[in-house]
């Protein structure tokens, strides 16, 4: 190992540019700076980063690691080499040294022996001009400290440690594309933790950058020994972890063990919930402070708690005992179905964004319940009810593929344990049912729909069974079923009004806007079903619906050709949506952009609307909003003279409707046959038929990536001194002449 004052500087020095920068500034206006922050996150490395850019080699290094109590003051003294004399300590003969010469002093691994520390920093910054930096997992508490917190690394600085580290033992290492995805969510899975991607890359390449990722998924890395290390509390992310926890009370120290269980986010109810459930709140409180100040736990601004991965994996071993394990699984399977019902009623109100916010901080924990509740049939139903709040996130962009993994695992498991009655059955097939909706799976639907229908109706929940008709229509609609389509959203719509449900109201009107536009080709009729329910929808602010009504107006708006009105409501739609951190939604309104912008001879408007759609789909899974943004860049391709291209688009996006079993009706792919067929007449009849039979049967991602260099290349071909056709008053007459008729 390369070390410095038995620091490993290995490794060059990466990030950590906000606090280098506060931390510089602090040190040039004197007295005591402390870094604190957890075991492994690299204070000690910081520290002396800092050492050397504020004052050189001329700095005086204490290092308080082997030191013992009463022996920090002997310690500072033979570092700055002083000794004792007639009449006066070694350490006053430090102090006195340091009087009328600026120096710093680093005084390291304070937090075994806080008290002297806190006071040999107050005597040397009290009585001389040095400045006194020091590292610590725990504040000092002297006067005039300042401190600088020393987390987690972000992901960008993360990854480059993780290159560097690798780099010290392989030279030249330069990871590919696919590489850095594994190096990424190594770093993620680490919590960006350094000393815990240290100890990972000391396997590579031995394990492979994909078996190191099912390593850090596993978090075997607080097991893993160091191969290089003079520190003995650093071996390994264990024994650094343990040394943290010689330092609390045991209560503190049982509490620590018992939040192992959260794997997210969680607050001080959540805690005494899962630790101590009939103490008062204040004392859970004065315990995660404790651990807070041990840099074991990390407060949020909002006063959420977190641990860090690997902080969490070596402190499991303090949950010891088998009937212990058993007691906090319930009680954390307990409160965790509290806090399901919490947020499901908040959704229900209509805060759908604050809703689906909250279930994403608290994600990875339900995951964990409905794991431990596939695992006992007695605890399945559990799991059901989990999966009735998850759908809100599986069903917001780039989820779809675990709601459906999760909703399979779950009907599986009740099908073959038998465990529940039909009603409990029936909600979790409604659960798999929104998410097999948007994944475009309709005749899994279908399938059971008279079971559903039954099950609730025997059960005379009729909110569910509102829900149900709601989500039946859907899949009649998207697989040209009209006479059922219809039969079910009537059903919908009225059962929702007789109870008074105004959300299911408002979807039941957004389904049989779309019959119209979709099914019947009456887009006049469609304009008046997707206004009631949008005036609805604002007045209760069901946002995410909201959203969908904005866009089904769009589009009808787009067959109207009234193109201002388009515009009008797609602005809104992409506020909206953006508040919602929905990029799904975004893409498809973009590309509802994007063609009538088209339509309406904004040719470079358009293309910036596909650009930005394109862009978007990259993070979802949704592949009706691939399929329409596609064949809409056909569409420009086309009119950018490129009628090939064209023609070999639109039959690659054929065959993705065929591979998702895609709605093939309806004014969008209308659009795109008709496009298709223009670009054969386009061709010559042979270079046509061959071009529209050249299309591929590729991945979602290959589409994508193949429609935004077919976009790029068509861009050029525009005329560069056309410019985007603006509407003028003409134009608007012409516009509401067409919708008034």
């Amino acid at each position: 190992m390369i070390a410095e004052h038995g620091i490993d500087v290995r490794v060059p020095f990466v990030g950590r540019a906000g606090q280098l920068e506060q931390a510089l500034a602090l040190l040039r206006t004197g007295g005591i700076v402390t870094l604190v922050g957890p075991g492994g996150s690299g204070k000690s490395r910081l520290a002396l980063e800092l050492a050397h850019r504020s004052a050189g080699d001329d700095f005086a290094f204490v290092p308080l690691l082997e030191i013992g109590t009463g022996a920090v003051a002997d310690a500072v003294a033979a570092a700055l080499g002083a000794r004792e004399s007639a009449g006066e300590t070694a350490f006053d003969a430090a102090v006195a040294q340091l009087r009328g010469r600026p120096r710093l002093v680093l005084i390291d691994n304070a937090e075994h022996v806080l008290g002297e520390a806190r006071s040999a920093a107050e005597a040397i910054a009290a009585a001389s001009e040095a400045v006194v930096l020091v590292t610590s997992r725990h504040r000092l508490g002297a006067r005039g400290e300042a401190i600088v917190e020393v987390g987690a690394m972000p992901l960008p600085d993360a990854q480059t440690f993780f290159v560097s580290c690798v780099r010290t033992r392989i030279a030249g290492f330069a990871p590919d594309a696919r590489e850095r995805a594994s190096i990424d969510k190594i770093v993620t899975l680490l919590d960006g933790l350094p000393f815990a991607i240290d100890l990972a890359t000391a396997h590579y390449p031995a394990k492979s950058l994909g078996q190191l990722v099912e390593t850090a998924r596993r978090i075997v890395p607080a097991r893993l020994n160091a191969k290089t290390s003079s520190d003995s509390r650093h071996c390994t992310l264990q024994q650094t972890i343990d040394w943290s926890t010689s330092l609390l009370g045991e209560r503190a120290r049982d509490a620590l063990g018992c939040l192992t269980t959260f794997n997210g986010r969680f607050d001080v109810q959540d805690a005494r919930a899962l630790y101590a459930p009939d103490e008062p709140v204040e004392i859970v409180a004065d315990l995660l402070t404790e651990l807070v100040d041990h840099s074991l736990l990390m407060r949020a601004s909002d006063g959420s708690y977190a641990m860090l991965a690997p902080i969490r994996a070596a402190a499991r071993p303090l949950l010891s005992g088998t009937a212990q394990r058993r007691t906090i699984s319930k009680r954390f399977a307990a409160r965790m179905r509290d806090v399901a019902n919490a947020m499901r009623a908040r959704i229900e109100t209509g805060n759908s964004a604050n809703g689906i916010s909250a279930i994403a901080q608290r994600y990875a924990d339900f995951r964990a319940v409905m794991e431990w509740s596939i695992k006992s049939s007695d605890r399945l139903p559990l799991g059901v009810e989990i999966s009735w709040l998850l759908v809100a996130r599986w069903a917001d962009g780039g989820h779809l593929t675990e709601g459906m993994t999760w909703t399979k695992r779950l009907t599986d498991a009740a099908q073959k344990t038998g465990v529940l009655d039909s009603y409990a059955l029936a909600k979790l097939w409604y659960a798999r049912m929104r998410v097999c909706i948007l994944a475009s799976d309709y005749p899994t639907l279908i399938e059971h729909s008279s079971f559903l229908v039954g099950a609730f109706t025997q059960a005379n929940d009729q909110l569910s069974l509102g829900r149900a008709y709601n989500a039946l229509g859907v899949a009649s609609l998207y697989t040209g079923d009209l006479d059922n389509a219809l039969r079910y959203s009537e059903m919908a719509l009225r059962l929702h009004t007789a109870i008074g449900h105004r959300r299911g109201v408002a979807s039941a009107l957004c389904n049989m806007g779309s019959i119209e536009l979709e099914l019947r080709d009456c887009p006049a009729q469609a304009l008046e079903y997707y206004l009631k329910g949008e005036e609805l929808s604002r007045a209760e602010r069901f946002d995410g619906l909201l959203v969908t009504l904005l866009g089904n107006l769009a589009e009808t708006y787009c067959v109207l050709q009234h193109y201002l009105k388009l515009e009008e409501v797609i602005a809104e739609g992409l506020a909206l949506a953006a508040g919602l951190d929905n990029a799904a939604f975004q893409s498809w309104l973009n590309a509802t952009l994007a063609r009538g912008r088209l339509a309406s001879g904004d040719r470079q408007g358009a293309r910036r609307a596909l650009e930005r759609a394109l862009d978007l789909l990259e993070t979802t899974q949704q592949p009706e909003y691939l399929a329409a943004t596609v064949e809409t860049v056909a569409r420009y391709v086309l009119l950018a003279g490129q009628p090939g291209e064209a023609a070999r688009l639109i039959r690659a996006v054929q065959r993705h409707r065929e591979r998702f079993r895609l709605l093939t009706f309806g004014p969008t792919v209308d659009g795109a046959r008709q496009t298709g067929e223009q670009a054969r007449d386009r061709l010559s009849r042979e270079d046509g038929e061959a071009a529209l039979g050249a299309g591929d049967r590729v991945s979602s991602a290959d589409l994508r990536a193949v429609a935004k260099t077919v976009l790029r290349n068509a861009s050029s071909r525009y005329d560069s001194h056309g410019s985007p056709v603006t509407h003028s008053s003409q134009l608007q007459e012409q516009d509401l002449g067409r919708t008034s008729g």
